[in-house]
């Protein structure tokens, strides 16, 4: 009894329900509403900090110490040496590495939408280089044809909106959303806080909306790029 007795003293932090402030372990959390009414877990994290130093420091900081420098490392060289050896593990095969300007996608699993989406800009960057080690000679076949003709210059346009226009409209996404977060929550800020919310999530949209529109002129171009 002594043994448990210290155990829950000094390896079990108060839950919500243990101190009063909600019927289940379940609280708000004020980084995703700010304007939320009652207690949050930010409200409990500077609580048990406070009341209960030692306790917070041994089950809340060290466990988030160890996983970010022992658990994760680990992990992460463990992924990538099987990732590179074990041939059921080569997600990469299919090189999708650097397709993307805005990815740090190097190696390891993708969902079957990411593939599809990333193969074929994948395809318009190689047309790309190919398109510039060309001689000429296919520049003056598709010159002679209107059709063809048309066709590149969708395909040059398409190549400017993957590698700049579109790294353009995420800067701007993200200093919208930086306003956002320069907002300290208050109610004397709240109308500039939804205010500011309401044009970066627009931009957002229709940031997505202009890939989605992009996707459908680049796959209408399948059969053009060729060499």
């Amino acid at each position: 009894m002594a043994l448990l007795r210290f155990l829950r003293h000094w390896l079990v932090l108060p839950s919500p329900i243990d101190l009063g402030w909600s019927e289940s372990d379940a609280l708000g959390l004020r980084q995703f509403d700010p304007y939320h009414e009652g207690k949050t877990w930010e409200d409990w994290t500077d609580h048990v900090k406070q009341h209960y130093p030692v306790r917070y420091f041994l089950l809340e900081v060290v466990p988030r110490w160890f996983r970010s420098w022992v658990v994760w490392p680990s992990r992460r060289i463990y992924e990538l040496i099987l990732d590179h050896l074990l041939p059921s593990r080569r997600y990469h095969q299919l090189d999708l590495r650097g397709v993307d300007p805005l990815s740090v996608y190097r190696h390891g699993y993708l969902d079957p939408c990411d593939v599809f989406w990333l193969a074929g800009w994948a395809s318009l960057m190689r047309w790309d280089r190919e398109r510039r080690r060309d001689t000429g000679t296919r520049k003056v076949e598709i010159e002679r044809n209107s059709t063809s003709s048309t066709q590149y210059a969708e395909a040059l346009e398409l190549v400017h909106y993957w590698t700049v226009t579109r790294i353009e409209r995420e800067e701007q996404c993200n200093q919208l959303h930086a306003a956002v977060n320069a907002i300290l929550p208050s109610m004397a800020n709240r109308e500039r806080y939804e205010a500011a919310q309401d044009v970066w999530l627009k931009h957002f949209r229709a940031s997505q909306e202009l890939d989605q529109s992009m996707w459908s002129r680049l796959s209408a171009l399948r059969t053009f790029l060729w060499h």
